[in-house]
């Protein structure tokens, strides 16, 4: 699969690791993507047989049976807790403010059901995003941000639709109990 700018509304192939991974044999589950634009993940998980929660400031979207597309701030917006099975995050948090995100990210381990996972692919110090003026996420920055999880993260380089390659940590954590 080829990877390209996730702006060009494709999926990325490390997405597609992760959710074969943990979620290939199941069915049935709720998944919210936030920052979702026009669904690409939301359309390949629900296309997998699961419940999706789309939520994007500009949300592009269309609601369908298995799509509830939610136009919000993700930060002013709230979920019971427990609610889902897995939130996914392809380069949203990337573009706010650190502290506010880490705020965020406890709001999202509430929402997350008890060995549920946290997915995201956040920018990493490479030219192309030194070149977009991008903040860049550190590793620094991750631990900050996870508290409360459990799991990995790892840089991966990925060639673009314009002929660069940019970094990226690929973040995959379980919600820890208590």
């Amino acid at each position: 699969m080829s990877v390209e700018l996730y702006t060009d509304n494709t999926v990325c192939c490390k997405f597609v690791d992760f959710y074969e991974e943990f979620y290939s044999d199941k069915s049935g589950l709720t998944f919210l993507d936030i920052g979702s634009g026009k669904g690409p993940f939301s359309k390949y998980i629900a296309g997998k047989g699961n419940k999706v929660v789309a939520v994007d400031i500009n949300n592009e979207l269309p609601c369908s049976k298995k799509i509830m597309s939610i136009r919000a701030d993700i930060f002013k917006i709230d979920f019971v807790p427990n609610s889902f099975d897995c939130v996914i995050d392809n380069c949203c948090l990337q573009v706010f403010d650190l502290d506010q995100v880490v705020k965020f990210m406890q709001k999202i381990r509430g929402w997350i059901k008890p060995g549920g996972r946290f997915y995201a692919k956040m920018a990493a110090k490479s030219p192309y995003y030194a070149r977009v003026k991008s903040r860049l996420t550190t590793e620094d920055d991750i631990k900050k941000m996870v508290k409360g999880f459990d799991g990995q993260y790892s840089i991966w380089t990925s060639p673009l639709g314009t002929g660069e390659v940019a970094n990226h940590y690929i973040v995959s954590m379980v919600k820890c109990e208590g």
